[in-house]
């Protein structure tokens, strides 16, 4: 699987999603400070599955009734 994961996502998650051979890109070291409509699209260019520690894109998505792979968080606001 593939998944975009938000600079705020847990760097232990990323590193055992890796570990277990999973494609994972980290905003946090490929592209820090984008904003989070930035990084929709990217994970929607990419066909990636969004992991956050926040609940902010799913709302978006929700809201916007944008188009997305999935969204993975561990629901702090």
């Amino acid at each position: 699987m593939k998944f975009l994961a938000d600079e705020n996502a847990d760097l232990q998650i990323v590193v055992a999603l890796r570990n277990s051979g999973h494609r994972v890109e980290f905003i946090a070291s490929d592209s820090p400070g984008i904003r989070d409509d930035q990084v929709l699209h990217k994970a929607d260019k990419v066909q990636s599955i969004i992991l956050a520690a926040d609940k902010g894109f799913g709302d978006k998505i929700f809201r916007h009734r944008l188009a997305s792979n999935g969204i993975i968080n561990r629901g702090i606001k």
